[in-house]
């Protein structure tokens, strides 16, 4: 994978001669001397960097990623466009739209907006910088991408792809690739939530269940959990947890809180019943199961 190219090639060619001027036999006498040429090179010297905000994902959440193109050579280049893969085999991106920002900063470090045109297919997705980048500048844009909320839990890693074009000195001129990854690990801890039954009438059970899953080899203690319960719903008093085969109970009042608008707050680090998630053991992840039960209301 390539993002560094540096060529040089000869930009212009400088031509020059001189002439004498004098006087012989009374007549005004000029002799032009031969011209001579030099050859003037320039630089095509450019980084392309692509970097990811954070370490991990989550189905369903998203990565922010930034694109650096660096102009560091004598040259302007001309059409500059990146191209990206959405995460490759099954592209799980999706590109936010009005998350993309681009800005040009000057060889003193001065920022101006650049516009950057998105273009998106269900394979890739293109960003096209409007105008050029002169010597010595730099171009920095930024986005948003969602994960797919329906992508596999094996799927441990993406590895997102992008790739700079740009026409060196002029619009026609050689294409210069680069071509640069950031690759994010799936989060280790998990949540998932499931309603039972499917179908109910007024005056009927329901049950939420929160299933929390924990691929680390460390115990995660969980400081709170939020729900924002349906308005017709209302909850039992009592919330029952399966701590990794143990049951806990968290009474209402003492260990979570429901608010006028059915906002359900459990905050079990300032309880005296912590609720955790336990550490994978034998490649099997640690699981936390919370039940929330309730009656439907008309």
């Amino acid at each position: 994978m390539k993002n560094y190219s540096e060529r040089t090639d000869t930009m212009a060619i400088i031509t020059n001669n001189g002439a004498i001027n004098f006087i012989r036999n009374g007549e005004e006498v000029t002799i032009v001397s031969n011209t001579v040429e030099t050859d003037v090179n320039v630089t095509y010297l450019a980084t392309f960097t692509k970097t990811a905000a954070d370490e991990s994902f989550s189905s369903g959440g998203n990565v922010i990623y930034q694109l650096r193109i660096s102009n560091n050579g004598t040259g302007t280049l001309f059409n500059p466009v990146v191209s990206d893969n959405l995460g490759g085999v099954n592209t799980p991106l999706t590109i936010d739209e009005t998350s993309v920002s681009g800005f040009l900063y000057s060889e003193n470090g001065v920022a101006t907006p650049v516009e950057v045109t998105l273009t998106q297919t269900e394979t890739e997705a293109t960003f096209a910088v409007s105008g050029t980048i002169p010597e010595g500048y730099f171009v920095v844009i930024t986005y948003s991408a969602d994960v797919d909320a329906a992508l596999s839990p094996t799927v441990t890693t993406i590895t997102n792809t992008s790739t700079f074009t740009a026409n060196e000195g002029t619009e026609t001129g050689e294409v210069l690739t680069l071509t640069d990854s950031a690759t994010v690990t799936r989060e280790a801890v998990t949540i998932e939530k499931a309603a039972t039954p499917d179908t109910v009438n007024p005056g009927d059970t329901l049950t939420y269940t929160f299933t929390l899953t924990n691929a680390d080899d460390e115990e995660v203690e969980i400081n709170s959990l939020t729900d924002n319960l349906p308005d017709n719903f209302v909850i039992d008093n009592i919330i029952t947890a399966n701590v990794g085969g143990t049951s806990v109970f968290y009474a209402i009042g003492t260990d979570f809180t429901v608010s006028e608008s059915n906002l359900l707050t459990i905050n079990p680090a300032t309880t005296s019943t912590p609720l955790t998630i336990p550490a994978a053991t034998a490649g099997a992840s640690g699981v936390t199961t919370i039940t929330i039960t309730g009656t439907v209301t008309a």
